[in-house]
């Protein structure tokens, strides 16, 4: 009864130990994909054999090409899309540049209008000024000719006065000629005032033609100006017709090429969703067969170690008591007595019994252990293919 206690505990030893090994390497199972590294025997199968894993696997693969397919369409119509935004954004500049060019060609325009009132008026009053200049300068040009006119003949009576006073001097003579003088003096200061009077209006005709000139020329500048800005904005006007119709084509080409994607986009993100849906239900199939093939394996090593353990005790049971006999039949003869026989048969079939029960147990554990293996392996790879 001790001796198949301490067997029962071996058993349960053997049994507890083969649960941790296969709790052991399935963590590693979960770290790894090296599943095998946990097996107990010889690996005599592959799991790209089992006809669900490989159905699954060509169902990753068959979506994986269709996902490549429509990723490269979806490449294609975003390259399209991209395009067309690019040509709506060029389009859409060049509407905006010539809309700020034609808004500011309209105000300079209206500014110019604007200014048209005040260079006439302008105009006006230089050519004012300017007639009323050139008539200054001809009223003081009769007034120096009037006094040049008048000193000459004031110059002759003094000569005429002074020659007849030298040739009968008499007070009354002496008397004129002082007059005369005096009256000469005084005309050419006048003359002088006037000469004055004529080069200060003179100079003022001079500005008066040039301020003239300026306002007429500022005028003339400003109407030519309008007329140039009234074309450029036609020409404006007529170029932003034409952008305004590549914009609307462009922008109606976006919105096909974004119609077309959509659709494409949506099937991308569906058949990718399929595909991640299959790997990840392969990878779950594949997970529970490498569980199924470990826990069948693990009952057929468990089983192996069974059957040693007891193929072990029952050759050590056979052979100790065998041994035993002999060596008691042996001692027996030699001492001649009963007791003696009995002694050394007990000492003997202990002493047989022990070295048998470990070489049985060492050759039964190894038996033992290698049938159950080929049962469990051959019960791992039954399971695997059947499911």
């Amino acid at each position: 009864m001790k001796q198949e206690s301490k067997s029962m505990s071996f058993k349960s030893g053997i049994q507890f130990s083969m649960i941790f090994v296969f709790m052991l390497a399935f963590s590693q199972l979960s770290a790894n994909d090296n599943w095998s590294s946990g097996y107990i025997g010889k690996l005599s199968f592959d799991l790209k054999e089992d006809p669900r894993l490989v159905e699954k696997t060509r169902s990753v693969h068959t979506i994986a090409q269709q996902l490549r397919s429509v990723e490269q369409k979806l490449k294609i119509k975003r390259n399209a899309l991209k395009k067309a935004k690019k040509v709506q954004a060029s389009a859409k500049g060049a509407v905006n540049s010539t809309t700020k060019q034609l808004a500011n060609n309209k105000k300079s325009l209206k500014n110019l209008q604007a200014s048209v009132p005040k260079l006439k008026a302008a105009v006006s009053s230089t050519q004012r000024n300017l007639k009323q200049a050139t008539e200054s300068v001809r009223v003081a040009k009769v007034e120096v000719n009037k006094l040049v006119t008048r000193v000459s003949k004031l110059q002759q009576q003094v000569t005429v006065a002074v020659k007849s006073c030298n040739a009968k001097p008499t007070p009354a003579c002496q008397n004129n000629v002082k007059t005369l003088q005096d009256k000469l003096r005084k005309a050419k200061l006048s003359k002088a005032a006037k000469d004055k009077a004529y080069k200060v209006a003179v100079s003022n005709l001079n500005r008066a033609k040039s301020r003239a000139a300026t306002a007429k020329s500022s005028l003339n500048t400003t109407n030519a100006n309008i007329v140039s800005t009234k074309k450029k904005i036609n020409t404006l006007n007529a170029q932003l017709a034409g952008q305004k119709n590549k914009l609307k084509s462009a922008v109606a080409q976006v919105k096909r090429a974004q119609s077309e994607l959509n659709p494409i986009t949506s099937k991308f993100n569906r058949v990718t969703a399929q595909h991640s849906a299959a790997k990840s239900e392969r990878q779950l199939y594949r997970q529970k067969l490498i569980t199924r093939i470990m826990q069948v394996n693990a009952r057929g090593a468990d089983a192996g170690h069974r059957d040693g353990v007891d193929d072990g005790h029952y050759y050590a049971d056979l052979i100790g008591v065998d041994e035993g006999r002999r060596d008691g039949d042996f001692d027996g003869e030699d001492d001649g007595r009963a007791a003696g026989l009995s002694r050394e048969f007990n000492t003997g079939a202990a002493q047989g019994k022990i070295e048998g029960e470990e070489l049985a147990r060492d050759n039964g554990e190894r038996d033992g252990s290698r049938e159950g293996t080929t049962a469990g392996n051959i019960s791992a790879a039954t399971s695997a293919g059947e499911s």
